[in-house]
């Protein structure tokens, strides 16, 4: 799960335009003369300020229609339904008003999920509702936007106070406005809040504007293009050549659990908010938690229900087992289907030189100074930076370098980077 802050638009490329103006619109362009905005705002008042933003639409572009393509969830969902309506149907009156007489076991299963259910319902809209909030990095804060042509990277503090800066196109961009503020969306993950006063000069604020308008034009009229690859003819001045001079990786998310695993108990001895499992918030944990229990209680209802039915209600006939049973299966397949989904491994490319980590993530290029990284150690087959306390704890294994000098020429990299910060601070 992840603290996304926005939902993915409604409509598609047909939905928006006919295919022939589609292919009229080109990819936004920035033709201003100003380089870099810089500029800082509490984060209370930015987090009020983002609120009044909304959905920027190009002039002559009316507001997107509702979504009318075909669902397969929903009709699936209705046949399950209809299925078991046909057999209730089918049923005899006398075999029918039995359905009303539960044994405890499944009313205290049934009690058991619903309860599960609603508290996760709960705590899903308790972080929609602070979206802004727990944004990471924070929209409050000094900001600092590098722009260009065709693309731009801005640069923030996280709240653990990592430095970090994440490039990408304006065609990735998702895009709000208000009377005062524009707010960036870089692929649906990391907003980004600009006040107009942080441009003096007006007609770059109108330039600014224009470009807002080309954005929210093309994104009507085009699929966003959540893959770099998509967008290579921007490729070589929206994101820079991260891997020149550097040791390039590919981080599988599967074997740094792994090696976190591997290493939890030095290095909770060394950080002491170091998590094996790290989550973005408290609240998003407990989700996460809840999500377990659910996915448990419902097979648990599951195999219970059959229980039920085979020793008590055994004659009373199938059309009683599937009506009870078919939600459950259904249900519990969607939710094991959606966790697989989510939990699978994937694989992340990235480099690390003398002065940076680089981490390609396919959609948005980050890049973190070592500097900004307190800790940095070899320990055992992997790098290990860190954060002062552990709260950001970067584990790069040894199977994510194509080779073994590579990965001893990135160790010198961070341990001499690291000696020469406390050297430094010595002196200091």
């Amino acid at each position: 799960m992840e603290t996304n802050p926005y939902q993915p638009p409604s409509t598609g490329v047909d939905d928006a335009l006919g295919g022939d103006q589609a292919d009229e619109v080109t990819p936004p362009r920035y033709r201003g003369t100003i380089t870099t905005i810089v500029g800082s705002i509490d984060q209370n008042e930015a987090i009020e300020v983002s609120r009044k933003c909304r959905p920027a639409t190009a002039p002559g572009q009316d507001a997107a229609p509702p979504n009318s393509k075909f669902n397969g969830w929903g009709v699936g969902i209705s046949s399950i339904v209809a299925a078991l309506l046909f057999f209730m149907m089918d049923m005899p009156s006398s075999l029918l008003s039995s359905l009303a007489f539960f044994s405890p076991s499944m009313i205290v299963s049934v009690v058991v999920i619903t309860t599960i259910f609603v508290l996760l319902l709960f705590t899903l809209t308790s972080l929609h509702s602070r979206r802004f909030s727990l944004a990471d990095p924070p929209l409050g804060g000094l900001t600092t936007i590098h722009l260009n042509r065709l693309g731009y990277s801005v640069e923030k503090k996280t709240f653990d106070g990592r430095l970090v800066e994440v490039f990408c196109s304006w065609r990735q961009t998702q895009v709000f406005v208000s009377e005062k503020a524009w707010l960036l969306n870089m692929n649906y993950s990391s907003p980004i809040l600009i006040l107009r006063d942080w441009i003096d000069d007006a007609n770059e604020r109108t330039v600014f504007d224009a470009l807002i308008n080309e954005v929210a034009r093309w994104q009507a009229a085009q699929p966003i293009a959540h893959d770099i690859e998509v967008v290579t003819p921007e490729a070589s001045e929206s994101f820079p050549d991260y891997a020149n001079g550097a040791v390039t990786l590919v981080v599988s998310t599967q074997a740094e659990q792994k090696t976190r695993r591997k290493l939890r108990r030095k290095l909770q001895a060394r950080l002491p908010e170091f998590r094996v499992r790290p989550v973005n918030s408290p609240l998003m944990g407990f989700a996460i938690g809840l999500w377990r229990l659910f996915l448990v209680a419902l097979a648990v209802s599951t195999v219970w229900t059959v229980a039920d039915h085979w020793w008590i209600h055994f004659g009373q006939g199938y059309r009683r087992l599937v009506t009870f049973l078919a939600p459950q299966v259904m249900l519990l397949a969607i939710s094991l289907w959606l966790t697989m989904k989510v939990a699978r491994p994937v694989e992340v490319a990235g480099a690390i030189s003398s002065k940076d980590l680089w981490f390609d993530h396919r959609s948005l290029l980050i890049r973190i100074p070592l500097a900004t990284l307190k800790h940095r150690w070899k320990i055992d087959k992997a790098l290990v930076l860190a954060t002062e306390n552990g709260a950001t704890t970067l584990v790069l294994p040894r199977e994510s370098f194509a080779s073994g000098a590579d990965f001893d020429r990135a160790a010198e990299w961070i341990e001499s980077d690291e000696r020469q910060g406390t050297d430094a601070g010595e002196k200091d």
